[in-house]
């Protein structure tokens, strides 16, 4: 039975939450180094890109802590990062859908699930 735990602990993923990002964030650099191989797919070998959805995914969940280190910083790589973010979120979710647009809306101020 314990090694049955053991499997069962092993295979759930939890989210990616960092602890020291807002330290590091607006020092980093994000360029960009995404290829297109001869089969035609899409090589992305970045720091933090938005086609990899556990990037994106670490990105809304510290979304309030990135926005408020880089709030005013027009300097740094991490304020366009997170003004692209926004401005794909709006695209992707404002007018199309609606409601899980409130429903990040609402998570990334920390209300509950109720």
């Amino acid at each position: 039975m314990r090694q049955d735990q053991y499997v069962i602990k092993t295979s759930y993923k939890q989210p990616v939450y960092c602890l020291n990002a807002v330290k590091n964030f607006n020092s980093m650099r994000f360029d960009d180094d995404i290829t297109v191989d001869s089969d035609g797919q899409i090589k992305d070998r970045s720091l933090i890109s938005f086609m990899n959805p556990v990037h994106v995914s670490a990105l809304l969940r510290n979304y309030s802590k990135l926005k408020e280190d880089c709030y005013g910083k027009f300097y740094t790589d991490g304020y366009y990062m997170i003004a692209s973010l926004e401005k794909i979120v709006d695209e992707a979710l404002k007018d199309k859908y609606p409601f899980y647009y409130s429903l990040l809306i609402y998570k990334i101020d920390g209300k509950s699930n109720l």
